[in-house]
């Protein structure tokens, strides 16, 4: 099994060399974009969600945890306790923790930058949180996330928010790019869990997580286009696997098939 802390760590390494090398990038198309007013952005921002993420309303991740409707439509069938390896439960607790650091960082990009698209990514990220929480209560374990925004347990998490912020408020077009990556590492992290979990419905749970990030990554890109002129160059999945997620049934089986076949020549970051 792929040890998620390690992997962590290169991500965080991985994100301070990616936002070097955007640092020097030609702004003149955001530049551009920030001349508009706030009502151009929220209108294409509002456009491009109807399109390529329909139904996602602002409140849509804020849910109580444990809500009898929330569970039964994105768990159906999950009840009584939950009897995990510690592997298992280690990943868990991670994924918790990394989901707050995408639903903190995009809320922390919709204060800088007032664009529609990072509020409802955040309440997007706040639904995995909440499902992460259901499994956590019912594995009898302790909620590692803190809830003061910006502030985590984990310190590569620590290191990883810190780094991401740094980047994205420093203008849109690395905002965007930070968001990307982000969303990468969270669908690169749940195919891992997917892979070393032997309890099926934390798999199937992973899988749903992991399809809806593939329509944020879908999302994010028509985003960043938009804004930059430039495709976004994935650095952790193939473009083709975030593509494929957004339109497949999401269960675990197909989802590793197709990570395996699309990156068996890359070797998947493995």
């Amino acid at each position: 099994m792929v040890d998620l802390k390690v992997l962590a760590v290169a991500v965080v390494a991985m994100a301070v060399g990616i936002g070097i090398a955007l640092s020097g990038i030609a702004t003149g198309a955001i530049a551009s974009n920030s001349d508009n007013p706030t009502a151009t952005h929220q209108a294409w921002d509002e456009g491009v969600m109807a399109r390529h993420a329909p139904g996602w309303g602002v409140e849509a991740g804020m849910r109580e945890r444990g809500g009898d409707g929330f569970q039964a439509r994105w768990i159906p069938g999950w009840t009584g306790s939950l009897n995990l390896t510690q592997d298992e439960a280690s990943t868990l607790l991670y994924l918790r923790e990394k989901f707050k650091v995408a639903r903190d960082f995009y809320l922390e990009m919709y204060d800088t930058w007032n664009r529609t698209v990072f509020k409802r990514l955040a309440a997007i990220e706040q639904r995995h949180m909440d499902i992460m929480l259901i499994a956590i209560d019912r594995a009898g374990l302790d909620d590692p996330v803190i809830p003061e925004r910006g502030v985590f347990s984990n310190e590569t998490l620590q290191q990883l928010y810190d780094n991401l912020v740094a980047q994205g408020t420093e203008n849109e077009t690395l905002a965007l790019n930070a968001s990307l990556y982000l969303t990468e590492s969270n669908i690169h992290d749940l195919l891992m869990a997917i892979d070393g979990s032997q309890h099926p419905m934390l798999k199937m749970a992973y899988s749903k997580i992991a399809r809806q990030e593939g329509m944020m990554f879908d999302l994010l890109s028509h985003v960043y286009k938009r804004a930059t002129g430039a495709e976004y160059e994935p650095q952790l999945i193939s473009g083709d696997l975030a593509d494929w997620l957004t339109n497949v049934a999401p269960g675990p089986a197909p989802i590793l098939h197709h990570y395996r076949e699309t990156h068996s020549h890359q070797g998947g970051g493995r």
